[in-house]
């Protein structure tokens, strides 16, 4: 693949009075013969908008009612309730007399007192010789459902992605992650990649075929502790002809490890703690032809909350002045933004300085914002920066041509990462990606592949901007019969703007 997510919010519909009757009725059932069936009769019954004329003819039958009831007690819960219905039938009909109303609420009664007898006669396994009635009933009902679960298929497992499964055979590697102290240096082996910026607690595949990048990946996986199976990843930022590598990047700890015949390395890792890049170090380093850089541990520490007092207005600061400087509540105000942007935020709103890492990464927003939220020096000013930002989200542009290529309501959750991922193909390029429910101005180039999908269970076809031709990202086709969603795409960071609409 030369580069290869789902919240599924149901429709509103009108509701059927029937089928509130339906879900009363199921529940009478479970409830056994201590559970009045009136209700039923008061909700909106044919006939009735509101059940008040009915509510009447209930009460002129509950004595007849009654008597039924008290003298089939000790029946089974299926047999109760046919012996209910039937009860409210011969109530009507004697004590119709002392009712009230119309002609023709009296019909309704009857007829809803008949259909809750039918139906109930259909859904009870009855005694009297009608168990081979039942068994059909069953099979059919059995087809029923066989026919209701093909037709409605089956939802993709956004945990399946995260499995890197594309990777081919990649082991755990075993040892906990020791943490690096704040503002200690330390060697660790470079790895620079153009359009991802990867933030502390995100998962990043890689596919390493170049010499010198083995020669680094192999260097931490012997480095003693505490930089054992760490390496430095920062990101490359590209503007013509000019290559500006960012100074502020991440740590990776290496998690699962796999090597092909041929020697390439597929591994995942997982980002662990910001660091800043030696410059002046490097370029030394770089000449000398080694893939290592001199960093230094920035701090994060999680922020603690404003005391109470301050944010009551009951010290010398006002509230107001005070919230200025507490997390916890720009991390609410983030968290309560996001859910309007993002299909599915992740549970952190109670840690501010992994959420504020969480919507860097997952929000729409181009590469030189985001390494500038990793350059933050704190969770609250990253969470400040990151409302300032959300409020210009609205609609993705080709980086291009500015061509108009889809809006940020499609976005889709496809990974439990979120609605944004990190993925490699075969050659061994990262692609950072949102993925979206729909797009326009696009063309698919090709036919659809199922080999190396990073999302097993559909086929990927190349997709280029109609207008531009610079490859937008790719078409993912279910190729599973009944695998829901039918489709969706995948849009590479680097070559979307998203802005206000």
């Amino acid at each position: 693949m030369d580069g290869a997510r789902g919240s599924n919010r149901d429709s509103p519909r009108e509701q059927h009075p029937d089928e509130d009757i339906d879900a009363r009725l199921a529940s009478v059932g479970n409830a056994g013969p201590s559970t009045t069936l009136e209700p039923l009769l008061l909700a909106n019954e044919p006939g009735s908008e509101d059940g008040s004329s009915l509510r009447q003819l209930s009460t002129t039958t509950s004595t007849t009612t009654a008597s039924v009831l008290h003298s089939n007690a000790s029946n089974s819960p299926e047999r109760w309730m046919e012996n209910a219905v039937e009860a409210l039938r011969i109530g009507a009909h004697a004590d119709s007399s002392s009712f009230s109303g119309s002609d023709e609420d009296v019909d309704s009664a009857f007829y809803g007192f008949g259909w809750l007898q039918s139906m109930l006669r259909q859904m009870l396994n009855e005694e009297d010789g009608r168990g081979n009635e039942s068994a059909q009933a069953s099979e059919v009902e059995s087809d029923m459902d066989d026919a209701i679960e093909e037709e409605e298929g089956h939802f993709f497992d956004p945990a399946i992605p995260t499995r890197h499964s594309y990777l081919g055979d990649i082991d755990d590697i075993r040892g906990g992650y020791g943490r690096l102290e704040d503002d200690s240096e330390c060697y660790l082996p470079l790895i620079a990649y153009q359009g991802v910026v990867l933030f502390p607690g995100c998962m990043i595949p890689l596919r390493v075929v170049n010499a010198r990048e083995r020669e680094a990946i192999e260097q931490a996986l012997v480095a003693d502790s505490p930089v054992e199976r760490l390496v430095a990843i920062v990101n490359i930022h590209v503007t013509g002809n000019y290559v500006q590598l960012a100074q502020v990047g991440c740590t990776a700890e290496i998690r699962q490890l796999g090597r092909s015949e041929e020697g390439v390395l597929n591994l995942v890792a997982v980002g662990r703690q910001r660091i800043k890049v030696d410059m002046p170090r490097l370029m030394q380093d770089f000449h000398q032809r080694q893939m290592r850089a001199l960093v230094t541990v920035l701090p994060d520490a999680p922020p603690v909350p404003v005391p109470r007092e301050f944010l009551e207005s009951q010290m010398y600061w006002k509230g107001w002045a005070a919230k200025m400087f507490d997390a916890h509540h720009y991390a609410r105000k983030a968290y309560t933004i996001a859910q309007a942007i993002i299909p599915q935020v992740k549970e952190l709103v109670h840690d501010p300085l992994a959420l504020s890492f969480w919507l860097s990464a997952n929000l729409p927003l181009i590469d030189d914002v985001r390494q500038s939220l990793l350059e933050e020096p704190t969770a609250l000013d990253r969470l400040k920066a990151l409302l300032g930002h959300m409020k210009d989200l609205s609609v993705f542009y080709c980086n291009s041509c500015g061509v108009h290529i889809a809006k940020v309501e499609d976005m889709t959750v496809m990974s439990e990462e979120g609605s944004s991922g990190v993925f490699v193909n075969p050659s061994g390029c990262v692609h950072d990606m949102i993925t979206v429910k729909g797009v326009e101005n696009a063309n698919m180039i090709g036919d659809p592949q199922i080999e190396h999908s990073w999302f097993p269970g559909y086929a990927w076809i190349i997709s280029e901007c109609r207008v531009c031709g610079e490859h937008l990202g790719w078409c993912f086709k279910a190729a599973e019969k009944g695998l829901k969603p039918a489709s969706f795409w995948g849009l590479r960071r680097s070559q979307l703007t998203c802005v206000a609409g």
